[in-house]
């Protein structure tokens, strides 16, 4: 399935959920944007999740915050755990467990020296391990939909 495929499919009258693991800064108001094709779907900022963000500049930080969009940072990753950050994030993704997810993983997330290849090699991202276990957490849920 194409990823605009699983995105259309994840439509519904309450919107839809997406985990996303990096800030990315294609920012279109009202709506969210990673990609290209994100204008024929609606992504509701509120429905997002952002795992691993490091160095958010304060421009970055304004639109989180002017978007509602729900991120933890790195600090929060090491401050309470993975295990405990995926927590919150199905807390607010699927407070009721009947919403669909799309996940989508920047490997940019991952430390360098996990992901050499990353275009974006900032010290402190997702050890192989934590990654893992974000894509293992939404298996469960039996919801996830679409990568």
């Amino acid at each position: 399935m194409s990823a605009l495929s699983s995105l259309k499919v994840l439509q519904s009258p309450h919107g839809f959920e997406w985990l996303k693991s990096k800030w990315d800064s294609h920012l279109r108001l009202p709506l969210f944007s990673f990609c290209y094709f994100c204008d024929l779907v609606k992504v509701l900022p509120n429905r997002l999740v952002q795992i691993g963000i490091r160095q958010i500049d304060p421009g970055e930080r304004r639109r989180l915050a002017e978007t509602n969009v729900k991120f933890f940072s790195m600090q929060d990753v090491d401050r309470y755990g993975i295990g405990k950050i995926m927590e919150m994030t199905m807390e607010y993704l699927q407070p009721s467990k009947d919403r669909p997810i799309h996940l989508s993983f920047d490997i940019d997330a991952f430390d360098p020296s996990v992901a050499p290849c990353t275009g974006t090699k900032v010290p402190g991202g997702l050890s192989l391990r934590e990654g893992l276990f974000i894509g293992e957490t939404l298996a469960d849920t039996e919801a996830l939909v679409g990568m």
